[in-house]
């Protein structure tokens, strides 16, 4: 009896939460797009972009497309690139951080600016250290990390390296704890609807 109520629970939870697709729902009357949009990976040139940087990018803007994006990911390709000893390290950043190259967050002046901010502070193998930890930081403004004290980006840098090298056991913990909620839900809406206090 208590397992039917703890599934009949558990199925409740799962209608509430999962979505749901209602057909008819729509309506009749909105215009469909009369040409599917070229996805951004395919309209980048293959010799810009490294292979893969592309999808990314596509992916990060879910296919969405604006007028002059794809030369402003190519200009911020480039203005990263200057920042990196090898075009690997600048792929490598880019795989960890796409935000690098999204024009909607970033600028050249951005990044030219956090880096030569970095190096005067740092030094260029300093910078070079920073920038392989979090290279997220190249999405600072020039003006809001001066105000940064240098134990405080090394600290942000060290913070985002220890979170990508640990992804999977925070994941399990924070898998674990969102069952642990559902699990608590259940069995105090099963204890309070079967007086199983």
């Amino acid at each position: 009896m208590v397992a039917l109520a703890l599934a009949q629970v558990s199925l409740a939870l799962v209608a509430l939460v999962a979505p749901v697709r209602v057909q008819g729902m729509l309506s009749t009357h909105m215009p469909r797009p009369t040409m599917p949009r070229l996805p951004l990976a395919m309209s980048i040139s293959k010799s810009e972009l490294p292979p893969g940087i592309a999808g990314r990018v596509s992916f990060q803007t879910g296919g969405a497309k604006t007028a002059g994006q794809d030369e402003e990911i190519v200009i911020l390709w480039k203005a990263l690139q200057d920042c990196f000893a090898t075009r690997d390290l600048a792929e490598a950043a880019v795989r960890k951080n796409s935000a690098v190259i999204l024009p909607q967050l970033n600028s050249p002046t951005k990044i030219k600016g956090a880096y030569k901010l970095l190096v005067t502070r740092f030094g260029k193998k300093g910078a070079a250290e920073i920038l392989e930890k979090n290279p997220g930081i190249l999405v600072c403004t020039p003006g809001s990390l001066e105000k940064q004290s240098d134990e405080e980006i090394l600290k942000a840098a060290n913070l985002v390296a220890f979170l990508d090298e640990n992804k999977l056991p925070i994941k399990i913990i924070s898998g674990g704890a969102f069952l642990a909620i559902v699990v608590s839900i259940v069995y105090r809406i099963i204890s309070v609807r079967y007086g199983l206090n």
